[in-house]
């Protein structure tokens, strides 16, 4: 049970940094002036 949970904690911080990747990367878009809008 607990090497499950330590693979479980483990997924969850692999989760984690990839929504930061994200949300820079949407920042990213965001912060370009889109046209006609």
């Amino acid at each position: 049970a607990v090497l499950l949970w330590i693979k479980a904690k483990r997924d969850n911080m692999r989760l984690k940094s990839r929504l930061k990747v994200i949300e820079k990367e949407v920042e990213n878009l965001r912060s370009i002036p889109i046209k006609g809008d």
